[in-house]
């Protein structure tokens, strides 16, 4: 009988459903916290990268520029500023500097 079929369709949830549902909502909205942290995280991790890429990159313009006829007067010929741009240089590339946060 369809009567009968249609009043069994409008009989809310048992309590065995509710609990699965409440139990997958649990676990959905574990995940979405776990996919909002993992994507900052990815965030914090790209802006180091570009941070890093732009200190190797000023590095690099700078020893250009010291061997270049047109900027080598403005730089100073010292070792020790040669020693700065290679402890620098080092210091992207050390677990200290893989460590570190975008602020330091």
């Amino acid at each position: 009988d369809t009567s009968l079929a249609l009043g069994a369709a409008m009989i809310p949830y048992s309590v065995e459903a509710h609990t699965v549902d409440a139990e997958r909502e649990e676990t959905r909205t574990k995940l979405l916290e776990t996919e909002v942290a993992l994507a900052e995280k990815d965030e914090q991790l790209r802006r180091k990268d570009e941070i890093r890429n732009q200190i190797e990159s000023h590095i690099l313009e700078l020893r250009s520029a010291r061997h270049s006829s047109a900027h080598s007067s403005l730089l100073p010929k010292t070792d020790e500023f040669n020693s700065f741009l290679d402890g620098t240089d080092d210091w992207l590339f050390s677990d200290e500097c893989e460590e570190a946060s975008v602020e330091q």
